[in-house]
């Protein structure tokens, strides 16, 4: 460890610095200021002390040498515990006194706690968080590890959390295992930025390589063939239409539910529009309302039809609506578990970039993504015939 006291070139109004202490362990550096306020004039940079002229000299260098004096007891303290030393562990155990370095558990539901705070979480993402602190709790449990510090766990911990997870009976989807690896990584590394360990020890494992999914929408024969369905059944009309107004419109199921026509419909240049926020991501999209979605507004009275009136929401919860959809999908002879909310929305990018020649940038800003990978990779699937006009174009 290596002490030095400086002065920071940044003056107050009267033209006095603070002196600045420097801590340097292995190449890494931690500032923090000791409170000590003079003119320059008066510092000896060599000597890292007060001139003797200065009228408080002997009392200001007197506070730099228990500083120095309490700064390496600090560094010998936190050798002695066998806990990894850093310039940042020491400036913070120095400034607020040694913390007790929590247990892995207890980091995760930090890390719970700070998203709630900074990314204010939607449902169904602290549930799956609250999911994997669960798993993360069995899998302690089970090897008898509920006390583990996160200053003792290894990169071959995470290895076996991994293989643990994978081999697990009803959580072996090599997608979600990703997941719960770096959620605690994430757990890790808040814990990094609060300074009670030096590094992340799970930053570098190596993560199982998953194929990425097809895109998979509706073709325009099977959309045509929602398009013609009728039911006896009031309710399954009105889930039909409210995925078509999807498919239109590219809505997901959360913005679906809040729609008001009145709040968020618009006209510019004679063309009217949906503006919404989504609530995932916090971010504005616009999107054109087509004359087939018109249609179904109008069908309805101006609104979209209401399905939930035993609640304040007025569709289905996205459990049940999916389930009216797959009802829907068996007499249309569609693939039951195709047709899902999230499906109309795919439907949407795939047909707007593929049949309507949309750019992907275009479609991604009407998607609320914030940029088109999101759009590329999860919502359109490139159709043969899209790629064929394409071709002929320069052929």
């Amino acid at each position: 460890m290596q002490l030095l006291f400086w002065l920071r070139k940044a003056e107050d109004a009267s033209g006095e610095v603070i002196i600045t202490c420097r801590i340097t362990v292995d190449g890494k550096r931690s500032n923090f200021s000791t409170g000590i306020r003079l003119f320059p004039e008066y510092w000896m940079g060599e000597l890292q002390r007060v001139n003797s002229k200065h009228a408080e000299a002997y009392q200001f260098n007197h506070q730099l040498q228990l500083i120095q004096t309490d700064l390496i007891q600090v560094f010998t303290d936190l050798r002695i515990q066998g806990e990894t030393v850093t310039a940042r562990r020491i400036s913070q155990v120095y400034r607020e006194g040694f913390k007790k370095v929590p247990t892995l558990l207890s980091a995760y539901d930090e890390l719970i706690e700070y998203k709630q705070k900074i990314e204010k979480l939607q449902s169904n993402t602290l549930k799956r968080y609250k999911t994997f602190k669960g798993l993360l709790h069995r899998y302690l449990s089970e090897s008898k590890q509920l006390s583990l510090g996160v200053n003792e766990v290894t990169a071959l911990e995470g290895r076996r959390m991994l293989t643990w997870y994978v081999d697990f009976p009803t959580h072996n989807d090599p997608v979600t295992a990703k997941l719960f690896i770096r959620s605690i990584r994430a757990a890790l590394r808040l814990s990094v930025e609060n300074g009670y360990i030096a590094y992340n020890p799970l930053m570098d494992l190596q993560l199982p390589k998953t194929k990425q999914k097809k895109v998979d929408a509706l073709t325009i024969a099977e959309l045509q063939r929602l398009e013609n369905y009728q039911s006896e059944k009031h309710s399954l009309q009105k889930v039909r239409d409210l995925f078509l107004f999807q498919c239109y419109t590219g809505l997901s199921y959360e913005t679906l539910a809040r729609f008001d026509q009145e709040q968020h419909v618009f006209e510019h240049e004679g063309i009217q529009f949906i503006r919404m926020t989504r609530s995932k991501t916090d971010k504005d999209f616009v999107v054109p309302l087509s004359p087939k979605a018109k249609a179904i507004l109008q069908k309805w009275g101006g609104q979209l039809p209401a399905t939930d009136k035993q609640s304040s929401q007025r569709i289905y919860c996205n459990q049940i609506y999916n389930k009216k959809l797959k009802q829907i999908a068996v007499v249309l002879g569609i693939v039951p578990e195709r047709l899902t909310s999230h499906m109309g929305r795919r439907t949407f990018a795939t047909h707007m970039v593929n049949h309507n020649k949309v750019s992907m940038e275009a479609v991604a800003k009407m998607m609320g993504h914030s940029d088109t990978r999101m759009t590329q990779s999860h919502y359109v699937e490139f159709l043969l015939e899209g790629v064929i006009d394409e071709m002929k174009k320069v052929l």
